[in-house]
């Protein structure tokens, strides 16, 4: 069975008695067996687990009057397709997309997900994502490349990739995903889904890590309808207390209609001074015009940030952070070999170790500036539009580093602080260019959200972002919500021929 339909409507299947528990979960098994060598999305299956897990709840199911089984969550007996990043689920491995990591076992269940196993989602797998996801294409050093569903020549992007890729082709109705620079909204964009990057502090956290890649990392979902992303943020969703970031809950039991027009400002130009594809551009017009048909305002605005300077804040990050997270494991393990890692995780760990304390203490006063910057734009304007992406989805023969970028990076450990530095940022570039719009929020905390308006001749996606204020999610939404009703939204699926 190929999921031609987004996962809310697959729960409300269960609730009213029209499928099983058990024949979701065959149904994505089984997907998986005929359809993923063409796209190589998913790396990992939980056949037993899952299965058992769905027999459980169809036992349940049985003993409950119809009455009862309508206030059960949207998503309950839903399979859900974790990301093979995190998302540490008990007694499963999670790699990462790393050989380093293929014999990790989670020792503990994520609160998120501990949250999601409370609303009667059923964890069945993982998805393939970049070594460390340090990328925004998908193609892992060990477990390879991902193809995208709207043309397999091309990336799905990163490092939601494989999730992206999985519902696009009707294998899973949903999908986890995380970002730390554009991971769930980047391969929402290249595969024409949606996708929502929540506020910082918004999703549950812990036990153990509450600031993920020092703060810029959050979860939530791939997906096919606004509503499901709604759902996810509920179910997903925690006022944490003892956590150092936290946001007063989402209340609203529906997604309400917006109550009047919104001060949109939006802007073409390139975050990186480059030019924008013409693609881009259309994907931008179609979206300006139909708000201005809405009845909103919409009104053109420099960039408001330097984003030269973002970049080289967020590449300092997270070059460091990834970096010192394989040293850790290199402290369990021989020692680590250049043809083991990505050359970009290679980056990282030479990278790391020569970082100075004064870099974080420069990415922290730049951290509030942007966020004061940001937080005041919105006093003024409701939302900020931009393309999620500066051209469409990479062909899947242009992820190769050039031989002489590869040959600096192979001599990192020999160069001093400066030189690897160059090599670092160049080594970034060649991934972040094309999207470096996304990055500034996991900067700031914001949320944002990336929609399918557009689709190029060659039959790729392109989506347009919005970004709100911190907290502001559920205004997203309802944009988000205005968009899809009159059809400017296209995620149907591409089905992938065996």
């Amino acid at each position: 069975m190929i999921f031609n339909q987004d996962a809310s409507y697959y729960g409300q299947a269960i609730k009213n008695g029209d499928y099983r528990c058990t024949d979701l979960v065959e149904a994505v098994l089984e997907n998986t067996k005929h359809f993923n060598s063409k796209l190589n999305a998913i790396t990992e299956t939980y056949p037993d687990s899952a299965l058992q897990q769905a027999k459980k709840m169809d036992q349940c199911l049985a003993q409950m009057d119809a009455k009862t089984r309508q206030t059960l969550s949207p998503f309950y007996g839903v399979p859900y397709l974790l990301k093979d990043l995190g998302q540490f689920y008990q007694g499963h491995p999670t790699t990462a997309g790393s050989s380093l990591l293929l014999k990790s076992i989670s020792q503990h269940t994520d609160r998120s997900l501990q949250q999601g196993l409370d609303a009667g989602l059923i964890y069945w797998g993982r998805s393939n994502v970049p070594e460390f996801g340090l990328k925004t294409v998908s193609d892992s050093k060990y477990f390879g490349k991902v193809n995208n569903p709207m043309n397999l020549s091309y990336n799905p992007g990163g490092s939601s990739g494989g999730a992206a890729a999985a519902v696009k082709a009707g294998i899973a109705p949903i999908a986890a995903a995380s970002d730390a620079g554009g991971s769930i909204r980047v391969p929402a964009s290249d595969t024409g889904l949606i996708g929502l990057k929540p506020s910082r502090g918004r999703i549950a956290q812990g036990p153990n890590r509450y600031r993920p890649v020092n703060g810029l990392a959050t979860s939530l979902v791939v997906s096919r309808s606004v509503r499901d992303v709604f759902h996810s943020l509920k179910t997903f969703q925690a006022n944490q207390k003892t956590a150092i970031h936290h946001l007063p809950l989402i209340e609203a039991p529906t997604l309400e209609s917006l109550e009047k027009p919104l001060k949109i400002a939006y802007s073409y130009q390139h975050p990186r001074g480059l030019d924008t594809d013409p693609e881009a551009i259309i994907a931008m017009k179609k979206t300006l015009n139909t708000l201005k048909n809405l009845g909103h305002e919409v009104i053109e605005i420099d960039l408001p940030v330097d984003y030269e300077a973002v970049m080289e804040a967020y590449y300092t990050i997270m070059a460091t952070e990834t970096g010192q997270l394989v040293r850790q494991i290199e402290q369990n393990q021989t020692t680590i070999e250049f043809d083991q890692l990505d050359p970009l995780t290679w980056v990282t760990y030479q990278f790391a170790p020569n970082v100075p304390a004064s870099a974080y203490i420069k990415f922290s006063a730049q951290q509030d500036l942007w966020v004061e910057t940001m937080q005041t734009l919105h006093q003024t304007y409701d939302l900020y539009l931009t393309p999620t992406c500066s051209s469409p989805a990479v062909n899947n023969t242009d992820l190769v580093y050039p031989e002489e970028l590869l040959s600096e990076i192979h001599q990192m450990e020999q160069l001093n602080y400066e030189a690897q530095w160059d090599v670092t940022k160049k080594a970034f570039d060649f991934t972040y260019l094309r999207t470096s719009y996304c990055p500034l929020l996991n900067i700031t905390g914001q949320p944002g959200i990336s929609l399918p308006v557009h689709e190029t001749d060659k039959g790729l996606a392109m989506g347009v972002h919005f970004a709100a204020a911190i907290g502001e999610e559920y205004r997203l939404l309802q944009i988000a919500n205005s968009l899809e009703e009159v059809g400017l939204l296209h995620t149907d699926i591409c089905s992938v021929t065996i």
